[in-house]
């Protein structure tokens, strides 16, 4: 993969990569948290029922809240999961299952057109290509295009290219 492609590629999955840049972040706060990092203020300095988060705001606590560390509880982490939460799930939305096309109505192969003299060739993924001259000399020696009418679906089905 070269350096384009490569540029192309983070652009295009750009939500995607800030979403679970996003969550690295969050749980590497939670690790270095549970892992004693954390600044907790003394138990004794918010009122009964509260206590700090990392901003200093009073929160209340419920039950299950409580760290292990100091009985302090910090909201901070859960204040950043539930802001996260709606993008993560917007994201997980746009990245569902593309719809795959169905096959081409026509086979591939060569048409011509039964009123003129355009003949056509037609590839697997439906593109209907008009040759040349030299190129219908090169290419289908040995084949007879199928005549095509006017008023086919041909002409509506299979995507013009070239």
């Amino acid at each position: 993969m070269n350096l384009g492609q490569l540029g192309q590629t983070l652009a295009a999955n750009k939500p995607a990569l800030l979403g679970v840049a996003a969550a690295g972040v969050v749980g590497l706060g939670l690790y270095h948290r549970k892992q004693g990092g954390g600044v907790a203020a003394p138990p004794s300095a918010a009122p009964a029922g509260y206590a700090f988060s990392s901003g200093g705001q009073t929160a209340p606590m419920t039950g299950g809240g409580l760290a292990t560390g100091g009985g302090v509880y910090d909201s901070s982490a859960s204040d950043v999961a539930s802001w996260l939460a709606p993008q993560l799930e917007a994201l997980r939305q746009q990245q569902a299952p593309v719809p795959v096309p169905a096959p081409p109505a026509w086979a591939p192969g060569f048409y011509r057109n039964a009123a003129g003299k355009g003949i056509y060739q037609v590839d697997a993924k439906g593109n209907r290509d008009l040759l040349s001259s030299q190129e219908w000399g090169l290419m289908g020696q040995g084949q007879s295009p199928v005549p095509i009418a006017r008023d086919s679906s041909f002409w509506t089905e299979t995507k013009k290219v070239g």
